[in-house]
């Protein structure tokens, strides 16, 4: 486990360290499951674009040199934060989320009558795309949450564990994945050590593969 594994890596290690290595597609995997699926699609993401690893870098030296390699460290890692919630948004976990079934029946505010028994999902994929909930909502921008961090009471607002009713790949409300938290610290741990010591670039024409749902 990624965790477990951070108070054995040093911050001499880090910095000095030789010349990023060349990594494999093939290299990049997380856990399990959806951790191993969020991995991947950050990680195509950097190797899609990959003048934008030194700013992720840089971000990442400093904090590890001021705090070491602990839990409170990644914390402060707003843009290592913002890539996995970035490529989540983008590329969801799955295209519907939220699934629950009506024990009985239900009447909404609008009128609208869901009978018991019926089956009811979040469409997540359109709605995480939807331009009027986020600018150029269809763009990979790995940065778009650490700035809105960086706006007057919107710090904890937009971190990556923070489920709202407009960003669901953990779920929203009382029955959010109670697990997102070590999820979070494993896949930002995870892809802090893989900046840090790997280049990432396709080959050919740089291109990440398409999504397949």
């Amino acid at each position: 486990m990624c965790v477990s594994c951070l108070p054995h890596i040093s911050p001499e290690r880090t910095h000095n360290r030789p010349k990023p290595r060349s990594v494999p597609d093939t290299a990049f995997i997380g856990s399990n499951g959806r951790r191993e699926t969020s991995s991947q699609k950050k990680c195509h993401h950097l190797a899609e674009q990959p003048e934008y690893l030194q700013h992720l870098r840089d971000e990442i030296e400093l904090i590890v040199k001021e705090e070491g390699w602990t839990k409170a460290a990644l914390g402060k890692m707003w843009k290592v934060d913002g890539v996995p919630r970035e490529a989540q948004r983008v590329n969801g976990i799955n295209t519907i989320l939220l699934m629950r079934k009506a024990k009985k029946d239900i009447v909404l505010s609008d009128g609208t009558h869901i009978p018991r028994g019926t089956l009811l999902v979040a469409a997540a994929l359109p709605m995480h795309r939807n331009e009027a909930l986020y600018d150029n909502a269809h763009e990979f921008d790995r940065f778009r949450f650490a700035r809105q961090r960086h706006t007057e009471g919107e710090g904890a607002r937009h971190q990556y564990v923070n489920t709202s009713a407009d960003y669901v790949p953990f779920g929203h409300g009382k029955h959010a994945c109670p697990g997102r938290f070590f999820a979070a610290t494993e896949l930002k741990g995870m892809l802090a050590f893989i900046v840090l010591n790997y280049d990432m670039k396709f080959e050919g024409n740089g291109k990440r593969p398409e999504n397949m749902y």
